[in-house]
């Protein structure tokens, strides 16, 4: 896919194409992008998730929810709405240190901190959302449906 350039590919290729994805690994839980995020392919991910994971085409989805992308889902318009509001807080304590050593092989979105995709930054926000759900370390997380 284009990186940067999915508004280019028409919505309905894009969304056929995640479920054929779908329809191969049939998971019963999906994450995807905060649909507002500042990053425009992100929305665009965020909205074929959400058509590809309706209830009558992928009942066996029990959760779908939306999860944050350091300096694309803080950086969305400040409007009513467009901030991510966390229902389902994950502890990663124990795999924090696994979750630092991915992101330094992704070499192209690290940045050096302050900015948000530092590795400074990412403890930081670890123990931010940890210190709501009294965690040393956690990731939060916006549950949009849910069937128990």
């Amino acid at each position: 896919m284009p990186d940067q350039r999915l508004d280019t590919v028409p919505l309905i290729e894009l969304t056929q194409q995640l479920e054929a994805v779908l329809d191969d690994i049939d998971p019963s839980i999906v994450y995807t992008h905060f649909p507002e995020d500042v990053n425009a392919d992100h929305g665009i991910v965020a909205r074929c998730a959400w058509t590809a994971c309706r209830p009558y085409r992928r009942p066996q989805v029990r959760r779908f929810a939306l999860f944050e992308t350091p300096s694309s889902t803080e950086w969305a318009w400040p409007l009513p709405g467009t901030r991510l509001q966390p229902n389902l807080f994950v502890d990663i304590t124990d795999t924090l240190e696994i979750k630092i050593a991915a992101m330094e092989c992704y070499q192209t979105e690290l940045r050096e901190y302050p900015h948000p995709r530092s590795v400074r930054a990412l403890r930081e926000r670890a123990a931010y959302w940890g210190s709501h759900v009294g965690r040393l370390a956690a990731e939060p997380f916006q549950v949009i449906r849910e069937v128990e």
